[in-house]
């Protein structure tokens, strides 16, 4: 099962970046609404009992780039 975590950008720059988890979400559109209107904002999908040490993310985005982009 994939879960959206959403989280918050708060400073930095790779690899010492800072970020907060806003929210986790069932749902890619749940975890969307979550987004709207806020820039700093960022969706990635997970998988459920799943470690995730010493490997990159790299399925993430930033939904109001993608709309600015589209």
């Amino acid at each position: 099962m994939f879960l959206y975590l959403v989280g918050k950008y708060v400073k930095g720059s790779n690899p010492d970046i800072v970020w907060d988890v806003v929210g986790v979400f069932d749902s890619e559109e749940k975890a969307l609404s979550i987004c709207e209107g806020n820039i700093d904002y960022f969706i990635g999908s997970i998988e459920l009992n799943k470690a995730y040490i010493n490997s990159s993310w790299d399925d993430f985005y930033y939904p109001a780039e993608e709309v600015v982009l589209n």
